[in-house]
């Protein structure tokens, strides 16, 4: 008897001290722990594996130094659900005797997912593999946002250092300065990133870059722009200080990076330059052309911006069919996007001169399933929806011919 009271008082200050700990919440995932201040957010190093969802903004300048959530032994592997709402003023500073820490609110994201967050005025000033939001991501970065200033030295990023994982619907609006690998949003990317951008100045030595300072192995970017000035020697780019892996429908703004060049060193296919009136309001939709601006981009009166930012967006224009005002100098197709897809996709030509277009899709037997195109079409950039909700899953080719130039590319419909 006296067992069994003793594990029910046990069992009752333990969950009230947990619930101390939070505003709320069990740390399921149907009813994650809850997050209304600093003090909340510093007890999340203590539930790595659990779930949480902001409740409210707060200031965590309270905190002078705040030590990062997660490291390589003890990473973060929950989810932390922002909500859209607001952490202001973290402040973070170089930890002399903590050897290779990464940094940020969360020093190391593995197989976790950060979403929803939007931290202002950050105060970051630390060592290597330094992000405002994550320091070193296996996870998923979902919807995040960050502004403020950032100092660090190799690896450094306005919103994660090094990312071996997933960035996806993101942006940075972070001042960023460090030396090596040195990116707006990512120091330092063998992950994915798709539909980001990065608007900060970014300052650094070597592979220094707009979006990413370095981008090779397996990464992929696609979709993404940067607009901020470039600051670093002959390696720095306007988009990325190194590539060596693949980009498509990658955008930088000549005008304000300083940057002639997309890419400092490596292999500069899928970047493109323009100015900052094609980037800008309704031209945007036209020069970037690749950009989704019914589900994933707003046009706006400036840059693009993603549809869950608080921006006040432009309409747009009616015509169905994109074309860039600036001729390309050759005729080509481009890979379709999304690839595999479900259930439409874009498909993208360019044409140098005026002329007679054919594009059509084929089933992998070589059967015409859809025409897509058959007609005069201007110099310049053209993008096309084909919907293939009436077919079945598989491969398809689809074949430009244009000008006495064809090309055949093949696409995968996956149900």
């Amino acid at each position: 008897m006296k067992s069994l009271l003793f594990t029910i008082l046990l069992a009752t200050f333990l969950t009230s001290t947990l619930e101390a700990q939070f505003a709320g919440g069990s740390g399921t995932r149907e009813d994650p722990y809850q997050i209304a201040s600093t003090s909340h957010l510093d007890q999340i190093r203590n539930h790595l594996d659990r779930h949480f969802v902001q409740v409210q903004n707060f200031d965590a300048g309270a905190i002078t130094d705040f030590f990062p959530i997660g490291d390589f032994r003890n990473a973060f592997r929950g989810t932390y659900d922002g909500a859209g709402r607001f952490i202001s003023n973290l402040t973070i500073t170089y930890c002399p005797v903590c050897g290779v820490a990464p940094s940020g609110l969360f020093g190391v994201l593995d197989d976790g997912v950060i979403k929803n967050v939007t931290l202002s005025d950050v105060n970051i000033k630390e060592n290597d593999i330094t992000g405002s939001l994550v320091g070193f991501n296996k996870g998923q970065i979902i919807n995040c946002s960050a502004s403020g200033d950032l100092l660090g030295k190799s690896y450094t990023g306005g919103l994660v250092g090094y990312n071996e994982g997933k960035i996806i619907d993101s942006r940075s609006a972070v001042t960023v300065s460090g030396e090596i690998s040195v990116g707006g949003l990512v120091g330092y990317n063998k992950g994915t990133i798709r539909n980001s951008y990065a608007s900060g100045s970014v300052t650094g030595d070597e592979e220094t870059g707009g979006l990413v300072g370095s981008n090779l192995d397996r990464a992929v970017i696609t979709t993404s722009y940067a607009s901020g000035q470039v600051a670093g020697n002959d390696d720095a780019g306007g988009f990325a200080g190194y590539n060596g892996a693949v980009i498509e429908s990658g955008y930088w703004d000549v005008e304000t990076s300083g940057k002639s060049k997309g890419i400092g060193t490596g292999n500069r296919d899928g970047v493109q330059g323009l100015t900052s009136s094609q980037m800008t309001g309704v031209s945007a939709y036209h020069h970037m052309s690749d950009f989704d601006f019914k589900s994933t981009w707003l046009l706006t009166e400036n840059y693009p911006a993603l549809h869950w930012e608080n921006v006040q967006a432009i309409d747009l224009p009616t015509n169905t069919e994109r074309v860039d005002a600036d001729a390309p100098v050759a005729f080509e197709l481009r890979q379709n996007y999304p690839n595999p897809f479900n259930p439409a996709t874009q498909i993208s030509f360019s044409l140098p001169e005026q002329s007679h277009v054919r594009l059509d899709v084929y089933s992998i037997c070589g059967r015409r399933v859809s025409g897509l195109i058959n007609g005069q079409k201007s110099a310049g950039w053209h993008r096309v929806t084909f919907d293939a909700t009436a077919m079945s899953s598989g491969i398809y080719l689809y074949r430009l011919t244009a000008g006495g130039y064809t090309q055949t590319r093949k696409m995968l419909l996956v149900r």
